[in-house]
């Protein structure tokens, strides 16, 4: 695999655990403890996925996944945090995330959701891949018609 997952968590024991985790997986992992250090990451090199808390010292991590998307349109994101609420739910899916979780979670559920994620993402490439190719054949340079000028003189 050489999927990219941004980790945005700022309680160190829990990025520790995610990290370790997800890196088992194959995924390229990167972790920031601050919202303005994850985008500094995502400005250098573009991730699949980011995990993102919502409580982070800087900035809310629901503000945080639209400030990812400017970046990144194509970025998925799983929102977590340990308060149960369907507005804040609500509110991260409006903002674009992915799914959301609430702490403490199960690992292979999150597994789960990042793998079906992750196959969302590249099914979306392949079939921005697909348009471009399609509209590459069939632009108007490289539409060519012969003619049968034997047919035209005879008229």
């Amino acid at each position: 695999m050489n999927e990219r997952i941004l980790i945005v968590e700022d309680d160190e024991a829990m990025r520790f655990f995610l990290v370790q985790a997800l890196t088992k997986e194959g995924y390229g992992i990167e972790e920031a403890g601050s919202g303005e250090e994850a985008l500094r990451k995502a400005r250098r090199n573009p991730f699949d996925l980011g995990i993102i808390d919502v409580k982070l010292p800087d900035i809310s991590g629901i503000d945080l996944v639209s400030r990812l998307k400017s970046i990144d349109q194509a970025l998925l994101a799983i929102i977590m945090t340990a308060f149960d609420s369907k507005e804040l739910a609500m509110e991260a899916i409006q903002q674009g995330a992915y799914d959301y979780f609430t702490k403490p979670f199960k690992l292979e559920e999150l597994r789960v959701v990042i793998r079906r994620a992750l196959e969302k993402r590249r099914l979306e490439k392949d079939i921005v891949q697909l348009k471009e190719r399609l509209q590459e054949r069939y632009e108007f340079a490289n539409i060519i018609e012969e003619s049968d000028t034997k047919n035209i003189m005879e008229y």
